[in-house]
């Protein structure tokens, strides 16, 4: 049997112009679309709304989740952040998670974090603007609150590092940050800027021992810290003097040269750094006591080199510097006294004057004292 074609239903060229036009409507329909998309998807790009929610996610991402997001736009005085790339280092029984956070835009602001965990954490002073003794003009401070750690300043940039022991673990944890907020110049001026400083690093220390499994001790939130002194400020008369230069005011006689001597002390808590500085004429300073404590404590070198954890205690007569040692079990172990001479310039020391046995006398006064305030044991000096 033989099916007949239907000629009705048979296209011809008439009847299929209209499917070409059919067809040629719905692309120009599917690329005008398309191209609305890409121009909405660019104006979202450029308008900010994109730039926003890439920015917040990279800033709950870095550094494993650890930072508290609040506090830090605080600290750098802008509610738009973006996190940097995180990096984790390891060693044998430790790790470093190190990552940054900025403030996109012409600010300029940055914020770097470093988080160690294991059986010795590396503290490293040079993380908190410490890599040695020479141009310090700003004194160390404490945390306070009940936190271990110590605040340092140079300019418009704050550091802080706060340490704490894992209870019932050999680990430590240890979180310093660093923070040039160019939005906030005033940021590192008052007690408040330092206050929400110390507030990111602790508030971060919990969240990694949460995250770690650290049973770390914590201290109350904190919301003001004692500003870092300078050598301009309002020091004391070394006879009047307070805080850690306190037991050194019986030697105030002892300390030749004209005009009267002052001081810059640190106040007495857990701070991983104390220290004193002792003034001379037109605020100069003459000499720098200071204690270390672990994990700062294990990287000393005084002006030539020499490592001031070589022996127990001692002096160098070439640079005038002398060093004592003792174990604080409650600061995590070693500690490391010592004694400096300031240098002008031209590398003279800033007082020739004094007799020889005067840098051992402030040593040992400095030292007994911070070790009785800490509970520290096997005290050898110089």
């Amino acid at each position: 049997m033989t099916l007949k074609s239907d000629s009705s239903t048979s296209p011809t060229p008439e009847t299929a112009k209209p499917s070409r036009k059919r067809t040629h409507r719905l692309r120009l329909f599917i690329f005008a679309g398309a191209a609305a998309l890409a121009i909405a998807g660019t104006m979202l790009y450029t308008l900010g709304p994109y730039d926003a929610w890439r920015d917040g996610k990279s800033l709950d991402d870095t550094c494993q989740g650890l930072l508290p997001k609040n506090d830090l736009r605080s600290l750098m005085g802008v509610n738009h952040l973006r996190g940097g790339d995180s990096t984790t280092s390891r060693t044998a029984g430790s790790q470093k998670l190190t990552c940054s956070v900025v403030s996109p835009g012409k600010s300029g602001g940055v914020t770097e974090f470093s988080v160690g965990w294991g059986r010795k954490t590396d503290g490293s002073l040079e993380a908190i603007g410490r890599s040695g003794f020479d141009d310090q003009e700003m004194n160390a401070v404490p945390i306070g609150g009940g936190w271990v750690g110590v605040i340092t300043s140079n300019d418009h940039t704050g550091s802080v590092s706060t340490v704490s022991q894992c209870q019932g673990s050999a680990k430590q944890l240890t979180v310093n940050v660093t923070s040039h907020p160019a939005q906030r110049e005033d940021s590192f001026n008052t007690p408040q800027g330092f206050g929400s400083l110390a507030r990111v690093a602790t508030e971060t220390m919990m969240n990694a021992a949460k995250k770690w499994g650290c049973d770390a001790k914590a201290g109350t939130p904190v919301s003001a810290v004692t500003p870092p002194l300078k050598y301009w400020d309002t020091p004391s008369p070394v006879h009047d003097s307070s805080g850690t230069c306190r037991p050194i005011s019986p030697l105030a006689s002892e300390i030749s040269g004209a005009g009267e001597k002052r001081t810059i002390g640190t106040p007495t808590d857990n701070g991983l750094i104390e220290e004193c500085i002792i003034l001379g004429a037109k605020q100069k300073p003459l000499y720098r006591l200071a204690a270390f404590y672990e994990p700062y404590s294990l990287e000393l070198r005084d002006g030539s080199g020499v490592r001031f954890n070589d022996s127990p205690a001692g002096i160098n007569p070439k640079t005038g510097s002398a060093w004592a040692s003792a174990e604080c079990k409650n600061l995590f172990g070693a500690a490391r006294f010592t004694f400096t001479t300031e240098r002008g310039p031209d590398g003279v020391k800033a007082n020739e004057s004094d007799a020889p046995d005067l840098p051992a006398k402030l040593l040992t006064a400095f030292a007994k004292d911070a070790a009785q305030r800490h509970a520290c044991s096997d005290l050898s000096l110089p």
